[in-house]
């Protein structure tokens, strides 16, 4: 019996650890967004905030954008905080 035909190439996956680091960071940014959303301040304020975190903890503009986002908050705001 021949072995099957198989069409396409084989997709390249991340490493496990590399998937689950990548979860533990979307955890993450998923308490962060509650604990913001639950703080009373204009939208200006939370962009402050989260202007202060990633200077404080090298964080990437694609993840601050990211926690804007999830916020509802405008991205232009970022730059004037």
């Amino acid at each position: 019996m021949s072995a099957p035909m198989r069409f396409g190439r084989k997709l390249a996956l991340p490493p496990i650890s590399v998937i689950k680091h990548q979860l533990r960071i979307m955890r993450a940014a998923d308490s962060l967004s509650d604990a913001l959303r639950t703080e009373t301040g204009s939208p200006r304020e939370l962009a402050a905030v989260i202007k202060g975190l990633a200077e404080k903890y090298n964080l990437s503009s694609d993840r601050a954008y990211m926690l804007m986002d999830k916020l509802g908050i405008d991205r232009s705001l970022l730059k004037l905080a």
